[in-house]
């Protein structure tokens, strides 16, 4: 199954965020009508105010602490969704390469893999939600446990005991 979006959507260059560039897909021109350039979903959620929890623990920690924890936390989570990728992709992984952080999370998506069984349609799909004016990347379009509905799926690890899946609408109804 190959799946065609009605829509072309490419990163654009920025400073800051992630903005993406969408086109309504057309046969008669290469790229089709442009609609314009439109947020991902984290960049839109930046604009709302921060959680108080979260404020809190930035001044508990201090500015430059929490920054570097948080870049710490993002490499991590890195290296955790491009082992998750590399095993999607039918590929191994060496677990010495890994921290036990990173192992334990990554160990925690192959028990869910197991009972979802999801069947990949594809990685890194770019979508875009013309109804709610933002635009982005899935981890995962896939089939789970056998069934006919399709669903784009968000892999995150971001929480210090497991990884957590995020299980997007079907395609066509975001």
């Amino acid at each position: 199954m190959k799946i065609i979006s009605p829509y072309i959507v490419e990163l654009a260059p920025t400073l800051s965020g992630h903005w993406y560039k969408v086109w309504r897909r057309s046969v008669q021109a290469s790229k089709g009508e442009y609609l314009g350039v439109f947020p991902s979903s984290t960049t839109a959620l930046t604009a709302y105010p921060q959680n108080p929890q979260l404020m809190k623990w930035i001044a508990d920690q201090g500015w430059s602490e929490s920054q570097r924890l948080k870049e710490a936390g993002g490499k991590r989570g890195t290296r955790i969704h491009d082992a998750i990728e590399e095993l999607l992709r039918g590929e191994q992984l060496i677990q010495g390469s890994y921290s036990l952080e990173e192992w334990h999370k990554i160990f925690t998506f192959t028990k869910w893999h197991d009972e979802y069984k999801p069947d990949p349609l594809g990685l890194e799909v770019a979508i875009f939600s013309e109804k709610y004016g933002y635009a982005g990347r899935v981890d995962l379009v896939a089939h789970f446990n056998h069934s006919s509905q399709i669903h784009n799926t968000d892999i995150m690890a971001n929480s210090f005991y497991y990884s957590h899946i995020v299980a997007y609408k079907k395609i066509g109804k975001t």
